[in-house]
């Protein structure tokens, strides 16, 4: 009877076989680590903004000004020691080194040393790569932090954003004074972060995820805007 399959083509058959399961095996284990850790990154974030937002009383702190009243460093700085004070951080996460001095500005040779530390709640992505960086993507909506600070935010509005993330390229140092405006972000001149990050605070300090990214003016005022003409968004 004549051979059908020789051993070699059955070798060849069978290694064949092998290297296809091996690559299938490859592609579907990238694509569970990708999942995984969005997942990982959305259950991190999501945390970490809820914490934020039960963390902090009705009105975050002002930035820290000087004598002249010109602001020398962030509000994170001011409710990153209330936080520390009410035992929010565990001792693993106290500062090393020298403190932040709120007697001199953000840009204080001093103070920028201090700054390579971070405190855990001021986000940025890369933090996940195994190293804390001094810049965050957490920052505040400044027409909304009036509104508040003033009591003039009305009740329809208590569910726009006050706490946004920004995308890395619009990130600063976690201590320099810098809140964004809305027209900021409605224009385009500061991006938010895109997804898996759609997650903010709104002015009741409740944790909301952004189906997408606004488009229109419109969907920005709804978003994190107030009643401004169309000319005032550049």
């Amino acid at each position: 009877m004549k051979r059908i399959f020789s051993r070699r083509k059955v070798l060849v058959f069978v290694g064949a076989l092998f290297i296809l399961h091996i690559l299938c095996f490859v592609v579907a284990f990238r694509d569970y680590v990708r999942t995984s850790r969005r997942g990982l990154l959305i259950f991190a974030l999501r945390n970490l903004l809820s914490w934020f937002s039960f963390g902090f009383p009705d009105n975050l702190p002002d930035d820290i000004v000087d004598e002249a009243g010109t602001p020398i460093l962030s509000w994170r700085v001011a409710f990153s020691e209330t936080l520390r004070q009410e035992g929010f951080y565990d001792d693993e996460d106290n500062p090393p080194g020298i403190p932040i001095d709120v007697s001199k500005p953000w840009n204080d040779p001093e103070n920028l040393e201090a700054a390579k530390w971070k405190p855990p709640c001021y986000f940025h992505p890369d933090d996940f790569n195994g190293e804390t960086v001094a810049t965050t993507c957490l920052v505040r909506i400044r027409e909304t932090h009036e509104k508040i600070k003033k009591g003039t935010l009305d009740e329809k509005d208590k569910k726009k954003a006050y706490l946004v993330l920004v995308d890395p390229e619009d990130s600063v140092l976690w201590t320099k004074p810098y809140d964004v405006s809305w027209k900021e972000l409605a224009s385009g001149k500061v991006k938010l972060l895109k997804d898996p990050y759609l997650f903010y605070v709104d002015a009741e300090r409740r944790t909301w995820r952004l189906d997408k990214l606004p488009e229109t003016l419109e969907e920005w005022r709804e978003f994190c805007g107030f009643e401004d003409s169309e000319n005032d968004v550049r």
